[in-house]
This record gives C-alpha cells, sequence and structure tokens, in this order.
C-alpha cells in the first residue's frame, strides 16, 4: 500500500482580532477538507500571528527546519501571502523548496501547484522570475560596492594592522602598528621563513602570510575576495578579486613587497611536494611540453639494486632523469652572463640591521622570562617538573634567536666588507652542488630560475629544454 505524503500546513493572521481569528479558522479548515479530498497526511498545521513583513515568525522558522529535515513533502498554504509579503524572501523561499524537491500548493490558486504538470510548469516560470530578480539585486549590490571600491572606499570592515580612523573615519597610519608591520617585513626578508617570523613575533603561521601578501600596505586593497551568499547570507571566498587604488597612505614600499612576494611564491612551490620528494632539487620548477608542472619521482629496481631519479608530469606522466637534469643546469648557470649581475643584488643593510635589532630585544625577552622562571621556582611557585619543562622549551627559543642573530651579523659585516661576491659563490656551488644541503640548493634556484620549460622529450636521458631567470 502506498504511503500518505506528508503536508505540512501553514496558516497566518497579522492581529489577534475576531476578524482574524475567523479568518485563521477558515484557512485551516480548507487547509484539512483539501487533505482529506486528496487523501493527504496533515503532519502539522504552523499557526503564527504576526505581519508578513516579520521573518521572525516562530512557527514560519519552525517550518524552515523541518522542511530542511525532510519531514515535509507538500507545503499548503491558503494563499501564498501568508508565507511573506517581502518579495526577498519569497524568492529564498522558494528557492529552498525546489532545493529540497518539496511540493507546493496554494489553495486559492490553482495554478501554484507542482503536484501536477501545469502546476510544475508555472512554479517554474515563477521560480526563474525569483532567479532573475536575485540576480538583479546581486548585480545591483556588486555595481554599488564596486563603484565605492574604485572611488578608494574600503569595504572590508575591520582595517588591518597599521591603520585606524580618525574622527572624520579617514584611515589614516597608526604608528605603533605601522612599526610592528615594518618589522615583519624586514624580518621575513633577512630569514626567508614564514613559520620562523610568524613565531618570532607569537603570530600564526596564517596570520604572518596574510599580513605579508595583503597589498593594503602598498595603498592598494583587494574588492571581491568574499561575495554574500543570496541563499545564506554567509561570506563565502570567490577565488578572483580585483586589484583597486586604495585611499590609505602605504606603509611598504612596492620593491620591498615585490621582495617578500617571490620568496613566498618560491617557498610555497618549495613545499608543494614535500613528501619523499625533498631530495629532488627543481621539483616545481621544471614545466612539461604539455605545459604542466613535473615533480620528482624515484623508483627502485631491486634487480640492479639501484633507485632511478626521474622528474615526472602530472599530466602526461613523461619523465626526464633527474641526476642528468640537475647536472646540466647547474653547469649552464654557469654559462647565463646576466648571472653576473646578482653582484648587484642585495638586501639593503638597513633592513638586515633592523631585523637584527628585532631578534636581539626578542633575545632580551627571553633571557628574562629565564631568570623569572628561575625566581619562580626559589620562592617554590611551581615545582621542579614545571621549571625542567619550560626551561628546555626557552633554551631552545634561545639557541634559535641566537643563531639568528650570529648570522645576521656575520651578513652585515661581509656585506660591509664587501666580500659578498655572489657570482663567483654561485659558480663555487654549482661545481660542488652535490656537497651541498637539499634545501639551500633549492632556496638557491627558486632565487634565481623562475622556470625550466621542457621542449622536447625522446626518452628520459634525451630531452630540449629552455632556462628562464628571474632576472
Amino acid at each position: 500500500m502506498k504511503s500518505k505524503k506528508n503536508v505540512g500546513a501553514y496558516v497566518r493572521v497579522s492581529t489577534s482580532m475576531q476578524e482574524e481569528n475567523d479568518s485563521l479558522k477558515t484557512q485551516i479548515s480548507k487547509i484539512e477538507s483539501y487533505c482529506e479530498l486528496h487523501d493527504y497526511h496533515l503532519h502539522k498545521i504552523y499557526e503564527d500571528v504576526g505581519s508578513g513583513g516579520d521573518d521572525e515568525r516562530e512557527s514560519f522558522k519552525e517550518l524552515q527546519r523541518d522542511i530542511d529535515n525532510g519531514k515535509i513533502d507538500i507545503l499548503l498554504v491558503y494563499e501564498t501571502s501568508r508565507i511573506s509579503r517581502k518579495s526577498n524572501t519569497m524568492i529564498s523561499f522558494i528557492s529552498n523548496i525546489i532545493e529540497k524537491n518539496v511540493d507546493f500548493v496554494s489553495i486559492s490558486q490553482p495554478d501554484l501547484n507542482t503536484t501536477t504538470s501545469t502546476g510544475r510548469l508555472f512554479f517554474t516560470i515563477n521560480a526563474g522570475l525569483a532567479q532573475y530578480e536575485r540576480e538583479q539585486i546581486s548585480s545591483r549590490v556588486k555595481s554599488s560596492a564596486y563603484e565605492r571600491a574604485k572611488k578608494g572606499h574600503w569595504m572590508a570592515g575591520q582595517l588591518p594592522i597599521g591603520y585606524k580612523r580618525d574622527e572624520e573615519k579617514n584611515i589614516i597610519i597608526d604608528e605603533v602598528g605601522a612599526r610592528q608591520v615594518k618589522n615583519f617585513f624586514t624580518t621575513f626578508i633577512g630569514n626567508q621563513s614564514l613559520k620562523k617570523t610568524a613565531d618570532l613575533f607569537g603570530k600564526p603561521v596564517e596570520s604572518m602570510r596574510w599580513i605579508l601578501t595583503n597589498p593594503f600596505y602598498i595603498g592598494k586593497y583587494r574588492f571581491g575576495v568574499r561575495k554574500n551568499n543570496l541563499h545564506n547570507k554567509k561570506k563565502q571566498r570567490t577565488g578572483e578579486y580585483i586589484l583597486v587604488e586604495g585611499s590609505q597612505e602605504a606603509i611598504i614600499n612596492k620593491e620591498m613587497f615585490d621582495k617578500v612576494q617571490l620568496y613566498i611564491k618560491g617557498n610555497r612551490a618549495l613545499n608543494k611536494k614535500n613528501i619523499k620528494k625533498s631530495n629532488f632539487i627543481l621539483g616545481g620548477l621544471i614545466k612539461c611540453s604539455c605545459m604542466k608542472k613535473m615533480y620528482g619521482n624515484g623508483n627502485y629496481v631491486k634487480k640492479y639494486d639501484r633507485l632511478y631519479r626521474s622528474y615526472q608530469c602530472d599530466n602526461c606522466k613523461k619523465k626526464v632523469d633527474a641526476d642528468l637534469i640537475e647536472e646540466q643546469i647547474f653547469e649552464r648557470l654557469k654559462e647565463f652572463e646576466q648571472l653576473r649581475e646578482i653582484n648587484d643584488i642585495s638586501i639593503d643593510n638597513v633592513e638586515l640591521v633592523k631585523s637584527l635589532e628585532v631578534y636581539k630585544n626578542r633575545k632580551i625577552s627571553i633571557l628574562k622570562e629565564k631568570d623569572r622562571l628561575l625566581t619562580l621556582l626559589l620562592k617554590e611557585l611551581i615545582d621542579e617538573s614545571e621549571f625542567t619543562k619550560n626551561r628546555e622549551k626557552i633554551g631552545k627559543d634561545l639557541e634559535v634567536v641566537t643563531e639568528e642573530i650570529s648570522n645576521l651579523e656575520e651578513t652585515i659585516k661581509k656585506k660591509e666588507d664587501g666580500s659578498d661576491e655572489n657570482f663567483e659563490i654561485l659558480v663555487e656551488v654549482s661545481n660542488n652542488y652535490k656537497n651541498y644541503e637539499l634545501i639551500d640548493l633549492r632556496e638557491l634556484l627558486r632565487m634565481i630560475i623562475k622556470e625550466i620549460v621542457i621542449k622536447d622529450i625522446n626518452n628520459r636521458k634525451d630531452f630540449e629544454y629552455d632556462i628562464i631567470l628571474e632576472y
């Protein structure tokens, strides 16, 4: 025996006056008669007393929850105005009914009955008009927002660190925050590590990435990164945006900002394939002839007791011999005359000195923390196990900071002595690359090479390619 369809009926009157109460009884009576006539199971009648312009009606919200939870097969009303008198609420409600495959019947409007073929057609037309209206609303909102964005108006709520508003709501620089932002950028340029920089300033890595990649700091901002979903009214990432000129003053110059983006881009490419492929120094730099990237792939052949290293395309699966191309790349780098220009490329000593100052201040803070910890132990405010645990952490932090200070001081001294001959260093590394740490080689190559483009592959040892430099 076929089970009866569950009907959820919605009735509403605007006031509790006698005349309206009679209207409520009339609606319920007609709904009950309709269900009996069509052999439907009346699951529940949802009653509200209130304005059709109020979307927070208690029973109306309960009805929506039951629709979302699949408790209703058919929504029955006496007329559509009982649902809402607001067009945007009706648009959203109709869209939700369609999405949940719930039929809709209006007793006083026979054309609005999706249990019949004619009613479904009529309802589809109405839904199409609702979609059109929703898109028109969205288009008008976007157009207005875009015009404001083009004029430099900030549209994203809370301002980034380093900025604040004056009494007239203009965006101005917050000097304290701006100094922090400059320290973030100079420190990152010094160590080229998001994690080290984030740890040093006590911030999550993704927060530090957001700051270091935010064009707001060079006087621009991204419009359209997020948009409102008209169905659930939540913000969603679009994956697309446009860059507009802001009204705010820049904190970071474009040269420094671009340099940071280059380093971050290189680091992300480096980390993209980090599974058991960390011993492939060109992974992600090589682009196959089919224009997809190639990554390291190792294959151990037991018969010959040998590991065959290759760079393989993720798309067409073609391979090139890893040992061969790595050796060739280092030999060819020495032949590029324009690489002699890297002798002129250096980080301004002022930036390095600022980074050094940050690390020295951090070291002072760590030493103070060490003294405080000892004081707590002597006063018996902590036990020895807690003291040992915290002392080990402080020791590790102190070791990292001390090493960074040493590296920065050495770099600054070399630059002052004029002994940093970049091209000669590159030649020395190329001649002895197998003796260097892989991570150092990867970082070096990503600063020099933009990509290696494979033109043709006959077999894994017979291929042609071009090297495209960053400079």
